[in-house]
């Protein structure tokens, strides 16, 4: 069928549907005695409270829209996937989505893959409330997460959180100029490795939040470590940025943090100035629902054909293109 709302050739437009309350309940506390595999695919989904809640499930959603929910009660998330088996994104878009201040959009206890996907404008009745999560893990069982090719942006918390993961994030955008300054990914005892891609974060200028949650743009928290290579992170006003952007400070100490690797990396200067970068990233998700992302234009080219070609590769040691 083509995107969920492509009208042209081999695309006739998606059917959309527009429910109340939890779409899909799947294998709750695993009644069926057994992993259930459920895919979802071409379709577009509006208006409802929440559009999935799983256990022991293997969930792909491909080619998926899920956009205008309004999350009603407190309790309600957009995406929650329990304990057991894995969620997949794929060429998908997630946007203009509200939740309930103090809660998450995507609660997944289980891998995460997300791939050429756009997450836009999905937000909390409170805006800037600092304990909302774009992702948030919570269970201590190992997990793999795999991010490539993605665009996050419109954010007002919106951090991604990993807990006992190996987090993998490829050639991806992460625009949190609109977001409160705390911490954009917090990984707690896992590592994440971190690939030719741009994080934006605001600086830290709002009532003190950063302070409190280290104003940063990666934490990592207890065995964590970060291997980092081709990366672009950005304040979007560092001379007002007074906290170093990865918290530890040391994390790239290989004397301290042995699996650490800092390769061709640019960070943001504590007190400095970006402002030579001349960076503007295009939204991927519009009113128009304009899918031109990552686009060069005349004021990006200062980063083209910069870092390591032989560092531009995925975690699997293919090239990214």
């Amino acid at each position: 069928m083509g995107y969920p709302f492509d009208q042209g050739p081999g695309g006739g437009g998606a059917t959309i549907l527009k429910p109340v309350s939890t779409l899909f309940r799947v294998n709750r506390a695993n009644g069926a005695g057994r992993t259930l595999d459920v895919r979802i695919e071409n379709l577009a989904f509006t208006r409802m409270s929440t559009f999935i809640n799983t256990d022991n499930a293997n969930v792909t959603l491909d080619n998926v829209a899920i956009y205008g929910f309004v999350c009603q009660r407190s309790s309600d998330l957009l995406i929650v996937h329990g304990l057991g088996g894995s969620l997949t994104i794929k060429d998908s878009l997630i946007f203009d989505n509200l939740v309930n201040n103090g809660q998450q959009d995507l609660v997944i206890n289980n891998d995460l893959t997300i791939i050429n996907s756009a997450f836009s404008n999905n937000s909390n009745r409170a805006i800037r409330a600092v304990s909302d999560r774009l992702v948030s893990m919570t269970d201590s069982t190992s997990k793999n997460v795999i991010i490539r090719d993605s665009y996050f942006d419109g954010l007002d918390s919106g951090a991604l959180e990993f807990k006992n993961a190996s987090v993998e994030i490829s050639n991806s955008v992460y625009d949190g100029r609109d977001a409160t300054p705390t911490r954009a990914i917090k990984v707690i005892d896992g590592d994440l490795t971190l690939t030719n891609s741009t994080w934006y974060y605001t600086s830290k200028t709002i009532n003190n939040i950063g302070q409190i949650f280290q104003g940063t743009h990666i934490e990592l928290a207890g065995s964590a470590q970060l291997i980092a290579r081709n990366n672009l992170l950005l304040s979007t006003n560092s001379a007002t940025n007074t906290i170093p952007l990865v918290y530890p400070a040391n994390w790239d100490d290989t004397g301290v943090f042995a699996r650490a690797v800092n390769d061709n990396n640019y960070l943001s200067r504590i007190n400095g100035d970006d402002s030579a970068l001349n960076l503007s990233p295009l939204h991927c998700v519009n009113a128009s629902f304009n899918r031109n992302c990552f686009v060069p234009n005349a004021l990006s080219t200062p980063l083209v054909d910069q870092g390591n070609t032989a560092d531009a590769l995925y975690g699997d040691g293919a090239p990214i293109s």
